[in-house]
C-alpha cells in the first residue's frame, strides 16, 4: 500500500534526522526503535485500514470463518508487534479456537484436556489496556455456557489459579446494540 510505505519512509527519514543531531552513538539504538515504530505504525494502518473494516463485513454477512481469521491476524499483531499482551492473554483466544498449541509461550503446563468435545469460538482475542486486560469469544447463543465452562476449565489447567496472582473471571454475556444517535 502506497501511503502505508510513505509513512513508513517519513518515519524512517525522520529518525535518521535526529541521530545526525544526536551523534554516531545514538545510531545503534535507534535502529531498533526505528524498526519497532514503523512495525507499530504498520500494524496500526492494517488494523484500522483493513482489518477493522473486513472484521465488520464478515460480522453483518454471517461469515464467520473470515471473520475468525482476520480477528485471529488482529491478535497476532497485538501478540506479536505490539507486545502488549501477557502469556495468559496471548494464550486464551488460541485456546478458544482451538489453536492454542501455536502458542509458544512459557508456560510448562501440560495440555489441558475436554470432557467431552470441545467447542471452538468463531472469533477470539485480547483486548483493553494490555499488560493483563481481557479477552473475549465469539460462540452460538446455545453453546455458550458449555463453551465458557470449557474455556475456564482449560485456562485452569495451563495455568493454575494463584499461579499468577491474577484475579479470573470467565462469564457469558449478549452482544449490545451497535453505534446508535441519541
Amino acid at each position: 500500500d502506497k501511503i502505508k510505505k510513505c509513512i513508513s519512509d517519513q518515519i524512517c527519514s525522520r529518525e535518521s534526522t535526529a541521530n545526525e543531531e544526536r551523534g554516531a552513538e545514538a545510531v545503534d539504538s535507534s535502529e531498533n526503535y526505528r524498526t519497532i515504530l514503523v512495525q507499530r505504525f504498520e500494524q496500526f494502518y492494517d488494523e484500522s485500514e483493513f482489518l477493522v473494516p473486513t472484521a465488520a463485513y464478515a460480522l453483518e454477512n454471517e461469515k464467520y470463518e473470515m471473520l475468525g481469521s482476520i480477528v485471529d491476524k488482529s491478535h497476532q499483531g497485538a501478540v506479536n508487534i505490539l507486545r502488549n499482551q501477557i502469556e495468559e492473554t496471548a494464550w486464551l483466544p488460541l485456546s478458544a479456537r482451538g489453536m492454542k498449541d501455536q502458542y509458544s509461550g512459557s508456560s510448562s503446563s501440560t495440555s489441558p484436556q475436554f470432557s467431552s468435545t470441545p467447542v471452538k469460538a468463531f472469533a477470539a482475542s485480547a483486548f483493553g489496556a494490555g499488560f493483563g486486560g481481557s479477552c473475549w469469544a465469539l460462540v452460538c447463543r446455545n453453546r455458550a455456557r458449555h463453551f465458557a465452562r470449557q474455556w475456564l476449565n482449560s485456562f485452569n489447567s495451563a495455568f493454575p489459579p494463584g499461579s499468577s496472582g491474577l484475579h479470573r473471571e470467565f462469564f457469558v454475556t449478549e452482544p449490545g446494540p451497535g453505534a446508535f444517535c441519541v
